[in-house]
């Protein structure tokens, strides 16, 4: 599972509208638009994936009514701040419930050509920084979520987490099949 698709998996099975208005944030490197020319034919192959594959999840994020830039968003729904001067600085989706006033911070990791365990460190100093900037006036809930075994091995060590009130889960290829490593995702 790619990135966006990810996102969207995530949105759809524990914060999704209209209970919940969403952000996610999509960069161009997780649809298959950077770096140079694939000369490989399975590099090129699994750019082309990408690419078609976040299309499609961009469609279905507008079908829910889920936005996809920040600025506008934050804007129209008037929520609290998260970032400097309008450039995004928050995780990879926020969620936020106005009648409970809750808001779920997320950072998503997926199927990359990265490293695994890099990318998923990468992922918890994003939400510690979340963590540490999150102001008092709504309830926040802090996840990690990834795909795959070999990230979900390595989130289940880093149990320190738990501490600072995060929840990591595993998402499979349905709700039924994810794995709740630790923490809630009872928002």
């Amino acid at each position: 599972m790619f990135q966006p698709r990810a996102k969207l998996e995530f949105v759809r099975r524990y914060c999704a509208p209209p209970r919940f208005s969403v952000c996610i944030d999509i960069d161009a490197s997780e649809e298959g638009r950077t770096g140079r020319p694939r000369e490989k034919e399975p590099t090129q192959k699994r750019q082309l994936e990408m690419h078609d594959d976040a299309l499609a999840v961009r469609l279905e994020l507008a079908q829910m009514n889920v936005a996809t830039k920040y600025r506008p968003w934050r804007t129209r729904e008037a929520f609290v701040d998260l970032s400097d001067s309008g450039h995004w600085r928050g995780p990879d989706i926020i969620a936020c419930d106005s009648v409970k006033k809750l808001c779920v911070l997320v950072e998503v990791e997926a199927d990359s050509s990265g490293q695994p365990e890099q990318k998923l460190y990468k992922a918890v100093g994003q939400i510690v920084r979340a963590i540490s900037e999150a102001e008092d006036k709504w309830q926040k809930a802090f996840v990690i979520a990834v795909c795959g075994n070999a990230m979900g091995d390595h989130l289940r060590r880093l149990t320190a987490l738990k501490k600072l009130g995060v929840t990591a889960v595993a998402l499979g290829g349905t709700k039924a099949e994810d794995n709740l490593i630790f923490g809630s995702l009872a928002f």
